[in-house]
């Protein structure tokens, strides 16, 4: 394994701390907002703030690798990685840290490793200190100064950086002392990534393309749901409006499965308001007589794609959303349709395209162009041959991840 030795980051580390504490007391209200209100933040805001603080549950005498994923998404992304790397090195704790209950929960469910919920990054010096990993894996880019400038080795997988992310490095290139600097190596999703990173003066030979770990995730086995129909996943506020009006009446069930948790209620309202017939999941009634499936669970979303002909992956229906995951569809054999706002998911999109699988639904004609993707059976079985030849494809980022971290 290669190592690297950290310049003396005292001064920077002091100069961010004070930077943070500022920034939190001005947006102190909406962090308490956030995390009173929030389904996936509520129950753990003095764990966050470092009023309830307790280390991870490690033994002393065994070496240690950490993984840091911001949310459910990022945790699930890396979740063959995590158990990859337990594989290979079985003498070593794994701890997987996160910041949302929904992200420890999916933690909590790989078998063999230490689920952490990460206080806010003034104490994550102490963490280090106490842990001392040999590696510190961070999925996707979730940054925090003081937690990489602690550790002896930083690498980034299924990395990525945001346009806004890039832009603001550019303009402020002090910042990258902090975020920038202290890695020692990116393995990133696409050569978009590669080439903004580049520009920051990240040197080549530092950089890796793996491609996008999300498609690595081994499919849940699990019985089909007994009625085939079109699935609406992760959609945000204003879309399910949107899609439901376009598409109904429609001559299948249409299954709606909310991004987030506590907008459920929020969504079953809507189908009140809308003068639809439907059911939940959590309390299933006969499906022969509803226009609407409204998924109210967590974790079982797995069961209603291997139903779904097709899933409409939302969050690309409004602008500046972001966090949808184009190919999961693929995985268990559900033809993927988007809408036209990718732009935080181009690398996905591209897959798509490269491969021909799926639909870029225009707004004005996604009555007729899902209509047409359930009926003619010539499209359902070419899709399904191409998803076959793209499920082997799609482990081909994990080998390569493994690869060039040498672990």
């Amino acid at each position: 394994m290669l190592k690297i030795k950290l310049s003396s980051v005292s001064f920077h580390r002091s100069f961010y701390n004070l930077v943070l504490g500022v920034a939190t007391l001005v947006v102190a209200p909406i962090i308490l907002f956030k995390y009173l209100f929030f389904g996936k933040y509520k129950g753990i805001l003095l764990k966050r703030l470092g009023l309830v603080f307790d280390f991870p549950s490690i033994s002393d005498t065994k070496p240690v690798f950490w993984v840091h994923g911001v949310s459910l998404g990022e945790i699930s992304a890396s979740r063959p990685f995590i158990e990859e790397l337990k594989n290979r090195n079985p003498q070593h704790q794994i701890i997987v840290s996160t910041l949302t209950t929904t992200g420890f929960e999916a933690a909590s469910k790989i078998k063999g490793v230490i689920p952490y919920l990460l206080p806010s990054d003034l104490w994550t010096f102490f963490v280090v200190k106490y842990c001392d990993p040999e590696a510190l894996f961070l999925v996707e880019g979730d940054i925090w100064p003081n937690m990489v400038m602690s550790n002896r080795q930083v690498f980034v997988i299924n990395g990525k950086i945001s346009e806004n992310t890039y832009l603001l490095l550019k303009k402020f290139p002090f910042i990258r002392k902090y975020l920038i600097e202290p890695i020692h190596f990116w393995a990133v999703q696409s050569e978009v990534y590669r080439d903004r990173l580049v520009t920051l003066d990240v040197p080549a030979h530092k950089i890796v393309v793996t491609g996008d770990l999300k498609g690595a995730v081994c499919p849940i086995q699990v019985e089909p749901f007994a009625k085939k129909g079109l699935l609406l996943v992760s959609t945000h506020e204003k879309e399910e409006e949107l899609l439901l009006n376009a598409l109904l009446p429609f001559d299948r069930l249409i299954m709606v499965a909310p991004r987030h948790p506590e907008r459920f209620s929020t969504v079953e309202m809507l189908l009140k308001k809308m003068g639809v017939t439907y059911t939940s999941s959590s309390n299933p009634m006969n499906l022969d007589h509803v226009q609407v499936l409204l998924i109210d669970q967590m974790g079982v979303l797995p069961t209603y794609y291997s139903s779904a002909v097709c899933t409409i992956v939302a969050g690309s229906f409004i602008p500046k959303i972001g966090g949808h995951n184009l190919m999961e569809p693929i995985l268990y054999g559900s033809i993927p349709l988007f809408g036209p706002w990718t732009e935080k998911q181009e690398h996905q999109k591209s897959f798509l395209q490269e491969h021909r699988i799926g639909i870029c639904l225009s707004l004005d004609k996604i009555r007729q162009e899902v209509f047409l993707a359930f009926n003619d059976p010539n499209f359902v079985h070419e899709q399904q041959q191409r998803m076959d030849q793209a499920r082997r494809i799609m482990q081909k980022p994990l080998e390569t991840t493994l690869e060039c971290l040498i672990f």
